[in-house]
């Protein structure tokens, strides 16, 4: 029971700022843990965040609350910002009605498609806090080894078609 949260804690995806994302899921998976994985997708770093006032100095961050998770959040708060954990679909609400000046979310192509940049006109590059974000299918492997041939072939090719799509 003791290992589960450093399992968590070594697959957040700022631990690719030290290595490749191949080499992180090479790590992940050699780690031991009775899972069978296949990657689905990986997707290009997130920006640092998009802000509603321009950040020159270390201080302007100071008072501002921004919607960030993790050991990004974590960071933020040590510059003097305020953080929330917002699910996805509330991020443009809360910025029209001004409940949050910046955010991080995906990368900017799709954060565009949402509408961020209409209220936060700032984005700071590169993202320091998570370099990709790994999709990924995860089945018990005593599950994986009971299921027949026809079902495994029928997950990989899912697995295969899903990452063409992304």
């Amino acid at each position: 029971i003791k290992i589960v949260k450093p399992i968590k804690t070594l697959f957040q995806s700022s631990l690719t700022l030290f290595i490749s994302p191949i080499d992180f899921i090479r790590l992940k998976y050699k780690v031991g843990i009775n899972v069978k994985a296949q990657v689905c997708a990986v997707i290009a770093p997130e920006t640092s965040g998009w802000f509603s006032k321009q950040i020159k100095t270390a201080d302007d961050p100071k008072g501002l609350k921004m919607r960030f998770f993790g050991l990004g959040a974590e960071v933020m708060e040590k510059m003097g910002m305020s953080t929330v954990g917002l699910p996805g679909g509330e991020i443009f609400p809360a910025l029209e009605n001004g409940a949050i000046g910046a955010t991080e979310f995906l990368m900017p192509a799709i954060d565009k498609r949402i509408g961020v940049s209409k209220f936060s006109k700032f984005n700071y590059y590169t993202g320091w806090h998570q370099q990709a974000t790994v999709f990924e299918l995860m089945i018990n492997k005593d599950t994986w080894k009971k299921m027949s041939a026809a079902h495994k072939l029928l997950l990989h090719n899912c697995v295969v078609r899903q990452r063409w799509i992304l």
